[in-house]
């Protein structure tokens, strides 16, 4: 499928400057030449690389796509057995999609939900929602005690308990942080 590039970006000016010098130079020997033409080659599939992905991360598409997934994994953030493979069959997309989609972001589908499932407890024990934190982590799909004690503590600073209590200090993440909310 041919895709036109922006003739504005400077990697598209680079790498046609760099074939136009290519062909202008002379008097080399076929080493040279070789070593030369395989450069300009890497080169143009960086470009073309750069220039796909940055057409990706505006497509409105792409991001369309990346909220209505996004939803869905709220909406479903209490199921302790969501898997990435449930999330694809959900939007009807393959497991290599559903990754591909979230790494334009940086991201992975598991990792997401993960940080929103620790952001949503955070609000759940600061406002006084629940009552004990195990409702708080098994309302959001957390099993395992162990482990989401460990995630939250890593993710906050602060235990889920001191959290509920209101123990938190000017050290303590907030739910706020860039990091928790992407």
């Amino acid at each position: 499928m041919a895709r036109k590039v922006s003739q504005g970006s400077p990697l598209v000016s680079m790498a046609a400057n760099l074939v136009q010098d290519t062909m202008l130079a002379v008097d080399m020997s076929p080493q040279i030449e070789c070593k030369l033409s395989a450069a300009t080659l890497d080169v143009w599939a960086t470009m073309l690389e750069a220039e796909l992905a940055s057409n990706q991360l505006t497509n409105p598409l792409f991001a369309s796509a990346l909220e209505e997934v996004r939803h869905y994994m709220t909406i479903h953030i209490e199921d302790s057995e969501m898997n990435i493979e449930a999330i694809a069959r959900s939007q009807h997309m393959s497991v290599r999609t559903l990754i591909r989609l979230f790494a334009l972001d940086g991201e992975t589908p598991m990792r997401w939900l993960w940080k929103k499932s620790l952001a949503v407890i955070y609000r759940l024990l600061v406002q006084r929602r629940v009552s004990c934190v195990s409702e708080a982590a098994i309302s959001c799909g957390f099993s395992d005690m162990a482990h989401f004690s460990r995630a939250f503590k890593n993710a906050f600073g602060r235990t889920p308990r001191q959290i509920l209590k209101g123990e938190a200090d000017a050290s303590c993440r907030t739910v706020s942080d860039p990091v928790l909310l992407r």
